[in-house]
């Protein structure tokens, strides 16, 4: 159970520790102040059963292709979802070099698809065009697992990525053609992805992001206390979390929480973070951001370090 399952728990160690020493109300209204009346880019059509959580990833990935960052740097491990490690690596090698092969294709909904089924992805599921709904990556695993080709594509992949060959056509491989069958999404959808993508990276909040040092999803060294803990990225000592939602002012006070818990488990101070920042797409990327100097003046500490050291004693391995 990662730290945001758990801070949905008022009862867990990590909410409680929080509640503890932090008054995150005043702090939210700050947040607030900084977005007003910014105008919302919302879905068109009818929105009852709108993919929400998935387009919100999907958008986070189209802005990280835009920041040039390849997507098997960006997109989580896959090898907790199947108990066949070595076809799970191959099939995430996979996915890396479709990306590869669409990254350039910018304005097609061709590869809006693409990112939204790595979106899928990255959650553990994927829209199937034989099945209804989502459906686990275990079932795609084990259709791709007894195809005859996997070994040879591996090899492959490997000369492409030290530059031996020049590339990997993947109509070549039956392993490939079985993902391209994969993702029947609606142009609505593929439209909004791209407009909330597009309107965010044109924004200027956007462009000062990418001048600075880009650390992308970093994980935080006391993510192992609570079953997981990274961040989207991190920009010159400020650590951002991109929320893709037409409420922003429903998620103040759990976003606070969020990121909070995230510079506390960075223990090592790995990161030397003295300032969140929210950038919110669907509101034409604009950013509200706070000072850890701030958050603390609102909480029972007065330095980084020492709120580190407490969620180290509340939240870590219990000392012997």
């Amino acid at each position: 159970m990662s730290i945001t399952r758990k801070l949905s728990n008022p009862q867990s160690k990590a909410s409680r520790w929080l509640a503890a020493n932090f008054e995150l109300d005043a702090v939210a209204v700050l947040l607030g102040t900084q977005v007003g009346s910014t105008e919302t880019i919302r879905p068109t059509g009818y929105l009852k059963g709108y993919p929400w959580a998935t387009v919100g990833h999907a958008v986070e990935f189209r802005l990280r292709q835009i920041h040039n960052t390849p997507y098997f740097v960006t997109t989580a491990s896959l090898a907790r979802v199947s108990n066949s490690p070595s076809i799970t690596r191959l099939f995430h090698d996979a996915l890396a070099l479709l990306w590869d092969a669409h990254q350039q294709d910018t304005l097609t909904s061709r590869e809006n698809a693409w990112v939204m089924y790595f979106a899928g992805i990255s959650e553990g599921i994927y829209r199937s065009g034989r099945t209804e709904g989502f459906v686990p990556v275990e079932r795609v695993l084990g259709e791709l697992a007894p195809l005859p080709d996997w070994q040879a594509f591996a090899q492959e992949i490997a000369l492409a990525r030290s530059g031996k060959i020049a590339g990997v056509e993947p109509s070549d491989h039956p392993c490939v053609q079985v993902l391209t069958e994969l993702l029947p999404v609606s142009e609505d959808v593929l439209d909004d992805i791209a407009r909330v993508s597009d309107t965010a990276a044109a924004s200027g909040d956007w462009a000062q992001i990418t001048r600075g040092t880009f650390i992308d999803n970093p994980v935080f060294t006391g993510a192992k206390w609570v079953g997981g803990a990274d961040g989207d990225f991190i920009v010159d000592h400020t650590l951002y979390d991109i929320k893709c939602t037409i409420h922003p002012e429903r998620l103040w006070l759990g976003a606070l929480a969020q990121m909070v818990s995230y510079v506390a488990l960075d223990s090592q101070d790995r990161f030397g973070i003295d300032e969140i920042a929210i950038l919110l797409p669907r509101q034409h990327g604009g950013i509200a951001r706070v000072s850890l100097g701030e958050i603390f003046a609102h909480s029972t500490f007065r330095t980084r370090q020492e709120m580190q050291g407490s969620a180290r004693v509340a939240l870590g391995p219990a000392r012997r």
